[in-house]
């Protein structure tokens, strides 16, 4: 990830398979943000084949 100056800011998108070890990290790696500035996108199950 690039180092931005403290005022700017940046959108970055993490993907992950849920019920996986992916989840696991997701959440260990988002802890130390502030979770309102935090939103989730759930992918519908007919994108994903199922």
């Amino acid at each position: 990830m690039l180092r931005l100056n403290p005022d700017q800011t940046a959108t970055v998108h993490l993907l992950m398979y849920q019920d996986t070890v992916d989840e696991h990290w997701f959440d260990q790696a988002l802890a130390a943000f502030n979770p309102t500035k935090i939103s989730h996108v759930e992918a519908p199950r007919e994108v994903l084949g199922d």
